[in-house]
């Protein structure tokens, strides 16, 4: 399983290796190899270890040796026993050359996807051009970084900016807070003022019909008290 697994990852990183070359992606693809290649050697040995057993048989003849002399053993007829156990060796084979068609099959992919990653990361030419676009990604990268920063600073310019308007706009808001509660006490001294005086208007003398001053309590042309 994990022969299949690696394999697929191997092709897929290829795929992506060749389209847009990337020292990211050539490592990537270096590192699942070497894993793939190590497992594979291993699963190797297993499946010609296997391969040599079944095709000699050695294994089901020590197995049905085995039972056999158990069964002699305790004085029990061996006939039907022997033709038991040869049909057990017989599903076993079945069930053994079919699990060794499966590994044959795994073996097949897991080559192919060996023999591709390795001359896949073994290109020149796309290792120099990996190295090319990777020079050109970093710098993009550190580009698209000094402009975030020069944004961020930007923000926090405009931001200490309109904190300290926010400030005047307080300040003034306090002042004009002020000078409405002035405007209100002057009003009402004013009011106040204006209806304790007395009104500053000319009087008439009701014996010869004279206009006098407001401040005379006698007329001046007959003398008539106000």
């Amino acid at each position: 399983m994990l022969i299949i697994i690696l394999g697929i990852l191997i092709l897929v990183h290829c795929s992506k290796y060749k389209k847009h070359p990337l020292q990211s992606t050539l490592s990537t693809l270096k590192t699942i190899t070497i894993v793939h290649t190590v497992l594979f050697c291993f699963s190797s040995i297993s499946l010609i270890s296997s391969v040599i057993t079944l095709a000699t048989g050695s294994f089901f003849e020590t197995f049905e040796e085995m039972f056999l002399a158990f069964f002699r053993a305790a004085d029990i007829d061996t006939i039907h026993i022997a033709g038991i156990l040869g049909n057990i060796n017989n599903f076993i084979q079945i069930a053994m050359w079919t699990s060794i068609i499966m590994d044959v099959a795994v073996f097949i992919f897991g080559l192919i996807a060996l023999i591709n990653g390795v001359k896949t990361f073994s290109d020149r030419n796309l290792e120099a051009t990996a190295t090319t676009n990777t020079a050109e990604e970093n710098q993009r990268r550190q580009a698209m970084f000094a402009q975030n920063m020069r944004n961020y600073q930007q923000n926090q310019q405009n931001y200490g900016y309109n904190q300290q308007g926010y400030g005047y706009n307080q300040q003034n808001y306090g002042y004009n807070q002020q000078n409405a509660g002035y405007q209100n006490y002057n009003q009402q001294n004013v009011n106040s003022f204006t209806t304790q005086q007395p009104q500053n208007t000319a009087w008439v003398c009701s014996s010869c019909g004279s206009s006098n001053i407001p401040a005379a309590n006698f007329c001046n042309h007959c003398g008539q008290k106000h």
